[in-house]
């Protein structure tokens, strides 16, 4: 009854297996030739409970919650992009080489030129706010890491607690079912932060690990995790202060790229792959845009007049300012950040009339400049002339939409698959209401049928007594 009434209590508690009362027929006794039975007795309470089981339910929930990690911070990394419902950088890119266009056929316009200085400013706006956001996500991603590691080194460390008090219990003859329960309540947690494995060891030790990175729980002992920013080279592709995965005790070996499935492995993929390959991206985008506009720029002449001598040669000398080479953007020092470095020109900032157009000197209507910045646009000068700037933008974002696309799809089947495994648990080792209702009924039965047994026995005793008086 007691066992009954736990199971009823516990129906709605997360991770509960139910128990059984083990019952045995007690020793016979010989009366003359007969053997005479003496009842049952308890021989235990077993926990009804499928090893397999559980494992196949920590799997699942380590699958969903990678799923669900990497589709979380895909939706982040487009929100970022927006292509449709605000300009997004291909329009502004777009709106930079229109308004070249513009001008080349209004190539003496002030207001025109002011609009192309406009569309300049904002490509660089565009850029450095979209690697910044990034960079953020980057940031977001380590805030996370140094969330998880703090609750995986509790989890562990009350597995290991969880641990000593069942041998300590079990050494007693006592019952561990509910501190089992709490066992494997605190490993399907921890599978949602990587896929773990469990076994005993040659000396009965109950075992933690996780597949390429080692054991983390060893009986009574464990091997803590942390989250630290190791020094990064200028090069490296994730800024300085992103943090790392390492054991406490051992800061030499990095573990990020170890963990297979969970939210560690979900965040840190979706960095080294979907993040650094967008700011990647972002960067070569940067650098050749403004390369390529730059060598055409820089070969035409400012809308200067410039004085001519006696035989009716160009007296560069009298002018105080340059007026051919000019730059439109700082010509990029590296393709690494460039999409954070980009910037207008300081002669472009300083006046429109160093926005050039014209390919020869005191030529108010050349616009041959001005158009072949324009036909930029849709020229391949990109993967080895294989690609427009819009060209290698849509496909960046294309995959960016494919994948995120693909993880939603995998997380709504892992979500799938995760309830599936719950429910085949909770059929093996779940609280039956119905059942254990049956079983209170027929505990009473069971009683009421001792008690009238010991009730005749009263009174055939009585009757015999009463026989001899």
């Amino acid at each position: 009854m007691q066992t009954a009434s736990h199971n009823i209590s516990n129906a709605n508690t997360e991770g509960y297996s139910r128990q059984k009362v083990e019952q045995q027929a007690n020793n016979t006794i010989r009366d003359g030739n007969l053997i005479v039975g003496t009842g049952v007795r308890v021989t235990g309470i077993s926990r009804i409970n499928d090893e397999f089981m559980e494992k196949k339910l920590h799997s699942a929930v380590s699958a969903n919650s990678y799923n669900e990690t990497r589709s979380f911070f895909l939706s982040q990394i487009e929100g970022v992009f927006n292509e449709v419902s605000s300009d997004g950088l291909n329009k502004i890119i777009n709106k930079f080489f229109n308004s070249f266009r513009e001008l080349s056929n209004q190539p003496d316009n002030d207001t025109v030129r002011s609009i192309v200085k406009e569309s300049g400013r904002m490509v660089t706006t565009n850029f450095k706010k979209l690697r910044s956001e990034l960079d953020d996500l980057t940031k977001s991603i380590d805030f996370q890491l140094e969330s998880s590691i703090s609750d995986i080194n509790q989890i562990i460390n009350t597995v290991s607690r969880l641990n000593k008090e069942i041998v300590n219990i079990e050494q007693g003859q006592g019952e561990s079912g509910d501190l089992r329960d709490q066992r494997d309540l605190a490993l399907k947690k921890l599978s949602e932060y990587f896929a773990v494995n469990t076994y005993r060891d040659e000396r009965n030790n109950y075992i933690v690990s996780v597949d390429g990175i080692g054991t983390l729980v060893s009986g009574g002992q464990v091997q803590e995790l942390v989250a630290v920013a190791p020094p990064r080279s200028p090069d490296d592709p994730l800024p300085q202060g992103s943090k790392e995965i390492f054991f406490a005790n051992n800061r030499n070996r990095v573990l990020s790229d170890k963990f297979t499935n969970g939210k560690l492995a979900g965040a840190l993929d979706t960095r080294k792959t979907e993040i650094i390959n967008t700011q990647k991206a972002l960067d070569s985008l940067a650098y050749n845009m403004s390369m390529g506009v730059n060598a055409i720029h820089s070969k035409g002449f400012s809308n200067k007049k410039i004085p001519t001598n006696e035989l009716g040669e160009f007296d560069y000398g009298k002018v105080d300012q340059k007026v051919t080479g000019l730059n439109f953007f700082k010509p990029p020092t590296r393709l690494h950040r460039a999409a954070e470095s980009i910037e207008l020109s300081d002669e472009v900032k300083e006046s429109t009339n160093n926005i050039v157009s014209a390919l020869v000197p005191n030529r108010p209507g050349d616009n041959r400049v001005s158009l072949a910045i324009s036909k930029l646009q849709h020229e391949k000068f990109l993967d080895d002339g294989n690609a427009t700037l819009e060209e290698v933008y849509l496909k960046n974002a294309g995959q960016l939409g494919l994948s995120s696309k693909k993880t939603k799809v995998d997380s709504e089947q892992s979500s799938g698959l995760l309830a599936q495994a719950i429910a085949v648990r909770e059929k093996v080792a779940g609280v039956s209401l119905d059942e254990e209702t049956a079983n209170m009924m027929k505990f009473q039965h069971m009683y009421d049928a001792s008690a009238r047994v010991m009730k005749v026995a009263d009174e055939t005793f009585k009757s015999i007594l009463g026989i001899m008086r």
